[in-house]
């Protein structure tokens, strides 16, 4: 067993051994083996005292002498340093499986995740659908490319904001499924931790609050009459949150379909777009919305920007614009009483009562607000499209 004179073996030469284990010097060995099957296996040992049959360092069709050779002398090393090779080949690879881990997409993991709970499950599927569902619908838009170690706090906030005042009860659930398949990646070594999912004050102070039941504004607007003058202030300001903002404004959506806007979704040639059915919450139904001349130049702006998915990308490639900063940009602009939403969709209804004859009905259906009035809806099925062009 001792090394003795390296390179023993020439490589030229190799494929004619006979059946036998061929020593190269420095502990490698070249193991020729006859199958059952009558073909013949050549593959490479390292044997040491701690394992004298041998540790593998691959087949000869793929790991040639050099890179057998380079290997052993790996594994010397580790003798010399007091480790056992074979052990420190096990942690090696272990440490590339975990970093080529860290790559997955969030959605990947959880899907994986899912499939590992759905075993223990005895309700025939229906927490497989709703986990799913739940996760396709408000986590996969936002989180579901980007890496699963990455996932922090703040990518926690940007699935829960948008749902959290309007669906607590499905943004708890998403959060108690978010914190189960991050303690996953954190126990399977591909998150460093600590849980960003986890309920606690912080995630809490972080999120929307939910005002008292008796205030009927829930969103608070900036004043109709101030719109012309903070429009102006908005296209002054250079970046996809002023674009993003003075869009929702000029078509009275919600903060999610705005920053979730895509080029394909865009019929430039009529002015129309169309948000589909995921983005439109409990309405369920995709809602066209006709576009304005500004709104088209917007369009323009943008793509030369660079905009060529997502009409208004974040910071992060292929991905849209954070949730916050329209918000941000708000606040940046001194208007800490107001929130989007209320500016994009409550001044335009406040306007659209107080200053036009248009009946309610097409004021609603501008919003996309769905219809409480089940008798009603039944025979009112009309978008008012035209009417709102």
């Amino acid at each position: 067993m001792a090394h003795g004179s390296l390179h023993r073996l020439n490589p030229k030469t190799l494929l004619k051994l006979p059946a036998g284990i061929h020593c190269d010097g420095g502990k490698l060995y070249l193991q020729v083996t006859e199958t059952p099957a009558g073909s013949i296996a050549r593959s490479w040992l390292y044997r040491y005292r701690a394992h004298p049959g041998g540790i593998g360092l691959g087949s000869l069709d793929s790991v040639t002498a050099a890179m057998a050779r380079a290997e052993a002398q790996r594994c010397r090393e580790w003798e010399a340093a007091g480790l056992d090779p074979l052990t420190e080949r096990e942690r090696e690879r272990a440490r590339k499986k975990s970093a080529l881990a860290k790559l997955q997409p969030f959605k990947e993991f959880a899907e994986e995740a899912i499939d590992h709970y759905r075993t223990a499950w005895t309700d025939n599927g229906r927490s497989e659908e709703s986990w799913r569902n739940s996760l396709k619908n408000h986590a996969y838009p936002i989180i579901g490319n980007r890496p699963v170690d990455i996932i922090d706090r703040a990518a926690v906030i940007e699935v829960l904001a948008p749902i959290w005042l309007t669906k607590r009860t499905t943004a708890n659930n998403i959060r108690g499924r978010l914190e189960r398949i991050m303690g996953r990646a954190i126990a399977a070594g591909v998150h460093p931790g600590p849980n960003p999912a986890v309920r606690d004050k912080v995630l809490f102070e972080l999120l929307p609050q939910r005002r008292k039941r008796h205030r009927v504004n829930h969103h608070p607007a900036l004043p109709y009459p101030e719109m012309p003058e903070f429009m102006a202030r908005v296209r002054q300001r250079l970046g996809s949150s002023p674009r993003a903002l003075e869009w929702a404004i000029l078509t009275a959506t919600r903060t999610n379909e705005t920053i979730g806007a895509r080029l394909s979704e865009i019929d430039e040639p009529n002015r129309v777009w169309t948000v589909p059915p995921e983005r439109m919450g409990k309405n369920g139904l995709p809602h066209r919305v006709p576009l304005s001349d500004r709104c088209m130049e917007i369009i323009e702006e943008q793509k030369k920007a660079g905009a060529t998915d997502y009409l208004f990308p974040g910071r992060e490639f292929g991905m849209p614009l954070s949730n916050m900063a329209m918000l941000m940009l708000l606040r940046g602009m001194g208007h800490t009483d107001i929130t989007t939403h209320g500016t994009a969709r409550s001044s335009f209804r406040d306007w659209a009562a107080d200053r036009t004859n248009f009946p309610r009905e097409v004021a609603e259906a501008a919003l996309a607000h769905v219809n409480d009035d089940k008798t009603e809806a039944a025979y009112l099925r009309t978008a008012f499209f035209e009417k709102r062009q």
